[in-house]
């Protein structure tokens, strides 16, 4: 079973000891350290201050898993640059040492793990071949892994855009390293915007990967940027790009855009650039930008969409790239004329997946079938939680996250996930057993809590000291049934009682051992452990009481094979 982890870059900028303890209370057994400024500096932190990072992790429960090096705009302004790829050695030597400063501090504090990327090609790589940029990236791997003097291991995340884009892109660049302590760093997210079927790259290769981030992705509008020139105009007006991918095309840098999907083709600039534009190509329609209209209607999730899908613009030079910010936003907001001509959020992906770490439920990732592909593949790693998105809103969303995981997990087991945490008792139909809740342990151990409900919630209790009974008879009978069986306990509200186990059991199993144990209080002679040295109360007792609920209760389940609420 794998283990749960959460990602510092997904909370706020507090003291990393505060945050850790949080997510231990949560239910995560570790914790991914990313380089941020204001909380784990690496060219700012203190010898002190990695000590006491050390002396804290080496006494603490939650355990530090990773050190994320995949700074956005660390170095520069410019997304994920300098980078492992670029032309100019110096550059390189400028990401090289980023992450050389993660080696030392991962051997330092005691941290298995250096997570990074490779970098976007821009219009520095054009005319190199793909086998000489990953030469280039192969050569400065083997050095930094030459850096390495403890157990310390590096991963490399594909990552949408990029030049390791995918799962196959970072299997080639292992196998080039060919190093056992360079392995790969499997995001879900990534996984589900570039692969052609998620769930099946998951089963094929999480058994071999290092590490797992996991997120939720939306569906999106795959929106395709290309540099093109007033030559090409006729020819992209033509029927022959129909049957591309819906794209915006930048016209040799002067701010005229021409979108073109499928038939429609729409020249979008400033008032004058766009009607010059459809008058001189024959009516072709034109989108004026609205300044004014754009900053009455951008909302800063609008404005996130769009500077991601900047971002992630590679071949062509950065600068350029965000000059095109007002174009996409036109044609997300449309004009004080004219609606939006992208309803949904605009993505640059291979599966027109929005590259955006979204909250567990928002998207469209299937997380019961992703949670069983990982659980069969026998991934035992730890699946870090990363919603860097949604950084301040950590306090809420860390513990929903663990338990939306966990609930899953349960289900993989045959329960219903829907089920799992808390429901409304006006809706439920008793008898029935489900699992309430459960806890991840430090080795991926998963500790179940099961709700048996005897009787119809705000409807009947029953009596005080039958419950009393059927609890002493199952702590008989159980152990002998239900393997890491824990412990049985009445509800306050008398309704029925919880049941703990060491790890997850399939639900037909469960349900069946309840309905043995049932019948078989039925044909007790006797209350077990009914005296004054092993009960608090052993005169409070009805065993006639406690066999006619049985009774009732095996029965329906035997009908219903045990009920969900």
């Amino acid at each position: 079973m794998f283990k749960l982890s959460y990602s510092l870059n997904s909370a706020d900028l507090l003291p990393v000891e505060e945050v850790c303890n949080s997510l231990l209370s949560f239910g995560y057994s570790g914790v991914e350290l990313s380089f941020q400024r204001g909380q784990f500096d690496p060219f700012q932190i203190s010898e002190t201050r990695v000590e006491e990072l050390r002396e804290y992790f080496a006494h603490a429960l939650i355990k530090p898993v990773c050190i994320s090096t995949a700074t956005t705009k660390f170095l520069s302004n410019v997304p994920h640059e300098p980078s492992l790829i670029n032309i100019d050695e110096k550059n390189r030597a400028l990401r090289s040492a980023l992450i050389g400063q993660g080696i030392k501090l991962a051997d330092m504090i005691g941290i298995p793990l250096v997570s990074f990327q490779s970098g976007y090609l821009r219009d520095e790589h054009a005319g190199l071949s793909r086998s000489a940029v990953l030469q280039t990236l192969t050569a400065e791997i083997k050095a930094l892994l030459a850096q390495i003097r403890s157990t310390v291991n590096l991963v490399i995340e594909p990552e949408p855009g990029m030049f390791i884009e995918t799962i196959a892109d970072a299997r080639e660049l292992i196998g080039q390293v060919d190093d056992a302590r360079f392995g790969l760093h499997m995001d879900v997210g990534h996984v589900f915007c570039s692969e052609e079927d998620y769930l099946e790259t998951i089963r094929a290769f999480a058994r071999d990967v290092k590490y797992v981030h996991i997120a939720d992705i939306q569906e999106g509008f795959n929106l395709k940027y290309q540099a093109a020139s007033t030559a090409d105009v006729g020819r992209l007006l033509g029927p022959e790009s129909d049957r591309g991918a819906a794209t915006i095309y930048d016209i040799d840098n002067i701010g005229l855009y021409l979108f073109v999907h499928g038939a429609r083709r729409i020249f979008v600039a400033s008032e004058s650039a766009a009607k010059d534009a459809a008058r001189q190509y024959n009516a072709v329609e034109a989108l004026i930008i609205d300044k004014a209209h754009l900053n009455a209607n951008e909302t800063v999730a609008i404005k996130h969409e769009i500077l991601a899908y900047l971002d992630s613009i590679s071949g062509i030079d950065y600068e350029r790239v965000l000059r095109a910010y007002d174009a996409v936003a036109c044609l997300r907001l449309g004009n004080s004329l004219r609606p939006p001509v992208i309803v949904e959020t605009v993505c640059n992906t291979i599966k027109g997946k929005v590259h955006y770490h979204d909250l567990f439920g928002n998207g469209r990732i299937d997380y019961a079938k992703t949670i069983s592909a990982l659980i069969t593949s026998g991934y035992a790693g730890y699946c870090t939680v990363e919603l860097y998105n949604h950084a301040s809103l950590w306090r809420d969303i860390a513990p929903r996250s663990a338990k939306f995981i966990l609930s899953h997990v349960i289900g993989y087991f045959g329960w219903d996930a829907s089920r799992f945490g808390h429901i409304d008792h006006r809706k439920v139909v008793a008898p029935y057993i489900r699992v309430a809740d459960a806890q991840m342990g430090q080795e991926g151990g998963v500790a179940v809590l099961y709700d048996l409900r005897l009787c119809q919630p705000n409807t009947v209790a029953l009596p005080a000291n039958a419950l009393h009974t059927l609890e002493h008879c199952l702590l008989w009978i159980l152990p002998g049934l239900v393997p890491g069986f824990l412990c049985v306990a009445p509800m306050g509200c008398q309704t029925g009682l919880y049941l703990t186990t060491a790890y997850p059991l399939e639900s037909g199993f469960m349900k069946e051992a309840i309905t043995i144990a049932l019948n078989r209080i039925m044909e007790m002679e006797e209350v077990p452990y009914r005296n004054e040295i092993l009960c608090g109360m052993a005169k409070n007792h009805d065993l006639p009481g406690a066999k006619s609920i049985a009774g009732s209760v095996a029965a329906a389940m035997t009908r219903t094979l045990g009920n969900t609420p």
